[in-house]
């Protein structure tokens, strides 16, 4: 099939998948929010400024169509009360949003419309529930072996990344994009000090907090530094 430039760049454009990584208050969801709608926010984060951050939006003229675009706020509780069911049901609910909004999308591609963008706010929880789901406990969200117990092997963790990965790749070849914000890994740098010893120090540069093994899925890696 031959394919003049103007399909290209649209085919191009139309399946953008983005972790937008950084510390805390950096910004991530102020960018999230100001994507491409219908907008489908399935909010996990442990920030509440959510509605805050939509308002704004909204007055900066990404405006919020509340017949055709959704929230699914599923706010964190504490470790000791999480259940593997009721991690379970909080992995569902954001599937099931995922499925119907890539439906949606596609339908809106018949017309030669965009799909809009799935918005997974708070992508190191979703992690941290697929774990404690499928492993029993989870690292990500502060299980930590005691000792004399085996804990859980690296091995078993890539079970439950490939199950986050088969979420996101839910997404490749679809009229829509995805959008993950990620709390960011601090990167540090090694530097000699004035007696020649080596020493190791915090940058202002972040990684992003999810698995390794999903980057062959990811178009971009956005990092917000400045504090909005």
């Amino acid at each position: 099939m031959k394919l003049t430039k103007e399909q290209l760049a649209s085919k191009a454009w139309s399946n953008v998948i983005v972790n937008i990584t950084g510390e805390s208050k950096s910004g991530k969801t102020h960018l999230a929010v100001r994507s491409a709608g219908p907008r489908y926010i399935a909010y996990l984060d442990r920030n509440t400024s959510l509605s805050y951050q939509l308002l704004r939006a909204d007055e900066e003229g990404y405006t919020w169509d509340t017949d055709n675009e959704e929230v699914e706020e599923i706010p964190p509780i504490p470790y000791a009360d999480l259940t593997r069911e009721e991690a379970q049901e909080r992995v569902r609910r954001v599937e099931s949003m995922a499925i119907k909004a890539i439906a949606k999308a596609s339908t809106l591609g018949k017309d030669n419309k965009h799909g809009g963008t799935f918005i997974i706010d708070g992508a190191l929880l979703l992690k941290g529930y697929i774990e404690k789901w499928k492993l029993g406990e989870s690292s990500t969200l502060g299980y930590r072996a005691k000792r004399g117990d085996r804990g859980v092997s690296q091995i078993e963790y890539a079970e439950s990344n490939a199950y986050f990965n088969d979420i996101i790749s839910r997404f490749a070849g679809q009229n829509i994009d995805l959008i993950l914000t990620w709390e960011g890994k601090r990167i540090w740098e090694n530097y000699f000090d004035d007696s020649n010893r080596r020493q190791s120090r915090p940058t202002n540069r972040f990684r992003s907090s999810g698995p390794e093994s999903m980057s062959f899925a990811i178009n971009a890696e956005v990092t917000c530094a400045a504090i909005v």
